[in-house]
């Protein structure tokens, strides 16, 4: 901790006593640290790790200048928006996949951020990640051209036998983007570049056990599990 910045260090300290506070303990406020705080650094640092919500809570009571306190709850109020828009997005693709036949897997993004928080609103994402097996890569492909997505860096669609090339690179996904609705989705169907860091038949022991999360609205859409999450994130 001491290698970090004082307005990084104050930034732990802010985030751990708004997770202490979704447990149902009550840290006390957290000190200011011997020099004080340059609070225009702190807010930037916020943004650029994505911690907006968890700092807004775990701020609360603090001496933080309004004036920065309100740019966080507006930049927190947008950033909620644009996780309800993925959420309600993975959620479309996720009943379109399941009429094909297709089972889903989300990764990170707004389903984490629901299923570890308890709110979507808590991690800041820029696309969509969803994992396939292989053989649907093509039908995939297809069901993301109809929603609106087209390839990125691909003048047209993949033919099979280019995505059977494709499944003999390096390449773990392929990036798609709807230019309408400014929604990005990377189409997964491995989850490391390394074989060896992850072989094939671990993969496939992950995805045949995810855990499947109910949302508020009752809906479903499965999450790798607990340990296979951590394995992914590491």
């Amino acid at each position: 901790m001491k290698s970090l910045s004082s307005e990084l260090q104050f930034l732990v300290k802010v985030c751990s006593r708004a997770l202490q506070k979704q447990v149902g303990d009550n840290l006390l406020l957290p000190p200011v640290p011997d020099g004080g705080i340059d609070w225009h650094l702190f807010v930037r640092e916020v943004i650029r790790h994505g911690v907006i919500a968890l700092a807004c809570e775990g701020l609360q009571g603090t001496t933080i200048p309004q004036d920065l306190l309100a740019r966080l709850n507006e930049a927190r109020r947008k950033q909620h928006i644009g996780m309800m828009l993925l959420m309600r997005e993975l959620l479309l693709l996720e009943q379109q996949f399941a009429a094909a036949g297709i089972g889903l897997i989300a990764l990170k993004g707004p389903l984490m951020a629901q299923h570890l928080f308890g709110g979507v609103g808590y991690r800041m994402s820029n696309d969509l990640d969803i994992l396939v097996s292989a053989e649907n890569i093509h039908t995939a492909q297809t069901i993301l051209y109809e929603a609106g997505y087209k390839l990125d860096y691909f003048q047209n669609p993949l033919s099979p036998s280019q995505i059977k090339h494709l499944l003999t690179a390096t390449a773990i996904h392929l990036n798609f983007r709807n230019q309408e609705r400014q929604i990005a989705v990377e189409l997964h169907w491995r989850l490391m570049v390394d074989k060896q860091f992850l072989p094939e038949a671990m993969q496939k022991t992950m995805v045949a056990r995810p855990q499947t999360i109910t949302l508020p609205t009752g809906q479903t859409v499965d999450l790798l599990a607990e340990g296979d999450l951590l394995l992914h994130l590491c």
